[in-house]
């Protein structure tokens, strides 16, 4: 079983895409890895695959939306969400079935009271000193898009709402957060920072995914550091001088590959 602590994983050197079939189908390898923060506040990982469920902390209820009724049934289209954001009158909980549509809703602690918040695709929430926010957007077929948006409301008595806060090149894939409200987005081809005015720097850009798909992203405790998990690696990036390193328990686990 690989190590969860990431200090005892290993850096290995990829090469370029072309040269070698076992990173060119990297986006089919076995093996998925998720970044967070262990008990102890270090930078630690856990295998995952599409059955995995969101990181927590996720509210003790099962969220269902959009109920309709057919026949005698009762159906919902939405059961359970894809990544939730505890709020001090409640739950953010964010459903995103692709192409098959998505949701941002409200629930009370209970789960009992909820309404709808938008149609965003959420793929993340984020939350620092400048307010709560997330990122979300849809790459299918020839569709690809995606947008940073900031949750809100007026006053504690008034509703949720969410408005865009600043428009991305493509599809998010995961994000972090620095406290000074700066944002790391991964997206399939690059690394943006954000700034909190919404001004964007890509830190890498090209196939630094090597073919793979983030899911998670985790800054380090001085905020030097950046973390992605993914398919099959931990990309490991100074947010500083943009040095890059691909982190693997073993490296045989590069030859875990299916067809694609």
């Amino acid at each position: 079983m690989a190590p969860s602590d990431l200090s005892l994983w290993s850096e290995i050197t990829p090469p370029p895409v072309r040269e070698d079939s076992r990173f060119s189908n990297v986006s089919w390898a076995q093996q998925q890895w998720r970044v967070l923060l262990s008990d102890d506040g270090k930078p630690s990982v856990q295998p995952v695959d599409f059955e995995s469920p969101p990181p927590k902390p996720t509210p003790s209820f099962v969220p269902k939306a959009s109920k309709w009724i057919a026949g005698a049934q009762r159906h919902y289209k939405f059961v359970g969400g894809q990544a939730y954001l505890p709020t001090d009158d409640g739950w953010l909980v964010a459903f995103n079935r692709g192409e098959f549509g998505a949701a941002l809703y409200w629930y009370d602690k209970t789960g009992k009271s909820s309404y709808k918040i938008s149609d965003h695709q959420v793929v993340a929430f984020v939350s620092n000193t400048k307010g709560i926010f997330a990122v979300e957007g849809l790459s299918h077929l020839g569709l690809n898009h995606g947008s940073i948006i900031r949750i809100s409301r007026a006053h504690q008595a008034s509703s949720w709402r969410a408005e865009t806060f600043a428009k991305l090149p493509s599809c998010p894939e995961a994000a972090a957060s620095s406290k000074d409200g700066t944002l790391y987005v991964a997206l399939s081809d690059r690394l943006l920072a954000v700034t909190p005015k919404g001004e964007m720097t890509s830190l890498m850009q090209g196939d630094f995914l090597l073919g793979g798909q983030a899911n998670s992203a985790l800054l380090s405790s001085d905020e030097s550091t950046l973390y992605v998990g993914m398919t099959q690696f931990v990309l490991k990036v100074n947010v500083k001088t943009r040095q890059q390193r691909y982190l693997l328990p073993d490296a045989a686990l590069l030859q875990k590959l299916t067809s694609p």
